[in-house]
């Protein structure tokens, strides 16, 4: 990849046999779109199979022709079949490794985090290992207060998504509750609001739901996860200031905690909130299972985003941008 765009930046740059405008703001435009295109196909990369790592040699390789096609003989003696090989060889590369990481992200049940068979907002990840739910069977619709909620929705607002009727789930509390500590359930950051509103920031199992517990007031409120696993909550109500208490938990529709974080201390003034200890307990992991070993999501979504960054950049390294040169 290197070697085809070095030889791409020395076409272009070339100043004995300089290109057109128009054909390198051809080359650029097949460059944006080849751009477009991975950016499109791998906008959750949490999500990557072998099967896009192929369409994406495919655009590649398309897109290098066409950037051949444009600029002439010159390139085409400059990117030879062999360059096309080292790219495909990279690629191949990559396909081993997403199949690989596919293959443990399925025998931990990981790869549900990202399925939503039934379509009602909740991941086949927690149906099967939080509430127990077959995720395949149709989506459970109950009315609330004059509209149709789904289980989502009703996680959201503190009922069991598992019941027509509405049915108020009384959560366990974290203080008392035996279960895993798990190490990726954190809260990352407590911050202020210009208005002085407490906002905190943390993560935990991707598209999951979890429920934050503050102390002393109490304030208990579930939320849902991003594709990543990131959440942030803004408190809708003043907390007094002093030092508090922070846990974050996953909770089944019976109320039972089926995993939770360490505590989290922090501290709010009238002008700033802070963390002040995240390690305050051990993470216990004597059952072996996705909730209590976590971690090998976030390793995957790292490994596949820094080879697709690498790749990315390596494509466009050598061209620039239509806009600089209209510029010039």
């Amino acid at each position: 990849m290197r070697i085809i765009n070095e030889s791409v930046s020395n076409i272009i740059n070339e100043p004995e046999a300089p290109l057109e405008r128009n054909a390198i703001n051809k080359i650029s435009d097949l460059r944006d779109g080849l751009l477009k295109k991975v950016d499109s196909s791998f906008a959750t990369l949490t999500a990557i199979t072998p099967e896009d790592i192929n369409k994406l040699k495919t655009e590649v390789s398309k897109g290098i022709s066409d950037i051949k096609t444009v600029a002439g003989e010159k390139v085409a003696s400059t990117l030879t079949d062999q360059n096309l090989q080292e790219v495909n060889s990279t690629l191949g590369t990559l396909t081993e490794t997403i199949s690989d990481q596919t293959e443990v992200l399925k025998n931990t049940d990981a790869d549900l985090l990202y399925k939503d068979s039934n379509k009602d907002g909740i991941s086949d990840y927690d149906s099967v290992h939080v509430y127990n739910m077959n995720p395949r069977a149709p989506a459970v619709v109950s009315n609330y207060e004059g509209r149709s909620i789904n289980a989502a929705e009703k996680v959201l607002l503190g009922f069991d998504p598992t019941k027509v009727e509405i049915v108020k789930v009384e959560k366990e509390e974290p203080v008392t509750a035996v279960t895993p500590v798990v190490e990726t359930y954190k809260v990352k950051e407590v911050a202020l609001t210009e208005e002085k509103e407490v906002v905190l920031r943390g993560q935990a199992l991707p598209n999951s739901f979890i429920t934050i517990y503050i102390y002393s007031t109490p304030i208990i409120v579930t939320i849902k996860t991003d594709s990543n696993g990131e959440w942030v909550y803004k408190l809708d109500k003043e907390l007094e200031n002093g030092d508090h208490t922070v846990y974050t938990a996953s909770v089944n529709n019976s109320g039972n905690i089926v995993a939770k974080s360490t505590p989290f201390l922090f501290t709010k003034t009238a002008e700033a909130a802070s963390l002040k200890d995240t390690s305050l307990t051990q993470t216990d992991t004597s059952k072996p299972s996705l909730l209590a070993n976590s971690s090998i999501y976030q390793k995957t979504i790292i490994l596949v985003t820094i080879i697709l960054l690498v790749i990315l950049l390596l494509v466009i390294i050598g061209m620039p941008s239509k806009k600089s040169k209209d510029v010039v």
